[in-house]
């Protein structure tokens, strides 16, 4: 269909889209474009991105009318109907997840769950892990599942937010109706089926 050069360096990053955009973060911008076209309809500067290396992250989308960025420790919630920034949220050491209500991120060495519309905190949990050492925060409908390099924890959204489960691996996860599924930074792949 179309092709498009950014004359910023950016490795790794990936677009993301929704029913209507195709979103890009690029060296501090994001990009707001025609999927059919490639034309860029809008380019929001992020006033919290400095240069840390080539690797810009891929844009959370909550619904049609905003993204997410985590770039320098801060959570950037983007407007995508006013080409503005509705939020910012620093200590953030984790891309974030969400769900119908909330936003749920690594903030030092706590679990958090932020409202989605106002950025303000909903709750909050002691994870146990080191500050900065989250690498991966992902959803069920009852259950926040958090993961640093050695271990994985899943707390309950609802009332007191207990710890309801653990295991002694860690690394990037994803769900799926057969279970959990972990790739640990020594390539090993690790199963968990759930009742």
């Amino acid at each position: 269909l179309w092709s498009k050069s950014f004359n910023s360096l950016s490795e790794n990053a990936t677009s993301a889209v929704n029913k209507q955009f195709l979103v890009y973060y690029n060296a501090g911008s994001l990009l707001k474009m025609d999927k059919a076209s490639g034309e860029i309809l809008s380019i929001t500067p992020d006033d919290a991105w400095s240069w840390d290396g080539y690797d810009d992250p891929t844009p959370v989308l909550m619904d049609e009318k905003a993204a997410l960025i985590v770039t320098n420790k801060t959570l950037t919630r983007f407007n995508l109907q006013t080409d503005s920034i509705d939020f910012r949220i620093s200590d953030v050491a984790s891309t974030p997840a969400v769900d119908s209500t909330n936003i749920y991120v690594a903030q030092k060495n706590s679990l958090v769950a932020l409202n989605k519309e106002t950025g303000k905190q909903q709750w909050n949990v002691q994870t146990g892990f080191n500050e900065g050492s989250v690498q991966d925060v992902i959803l069920s409908q009852n259950l926040v599942f958090i993961s640093d390099g050695k271990q994985i924890k899943a707390f309950s959204k609802v009332k007191d937010h207990p710890l309801v489960w653990s295991a002694s691996v860690g690394g990037s996860m994803s769900l799926s109706t057969k279970g959990l599924f972990v790739v640990s930074h020594e390539g090993t792949l690790t199963s968990f089926k759930f009742k």
